[in-house]
């Protein structure tokens, strides 16, 4: 997998669920993702390593913690 940085400003840190469904649309795995330390448009190549219960045909990425989009005040 590889994550990309397409925002104007560097990302500390951003963490994620991975949620793996069957062609039932039954989850049948999930895992978690965290990326750090990536600049404006800095990639990250990585493994994400998971167990399914199953042949997954779709995946949902969905975000536990971001940065903000606005610098808080």
């Amino acid at each position: 997998m590889v994550a990309t940085n397409l925002w104007n400003k560097p990302i500390k840190l951003a963490v994620f669920s991975v949620y793996f469904f069957d062609k039932n649309k039954v989850r049948i795995g999930d895992g978690y993702l965290q990326v750090r330390d990536l600049y404006p448009g800095q990639k990250a190549k990585f493994q994400l390593n998971v167990t399914t219960s199953g042949m997954p045909v779709a995946i949902v990425l969905s975000p536990k913690s971001v940065p903000p989009l606005r610098p808080s005040q």
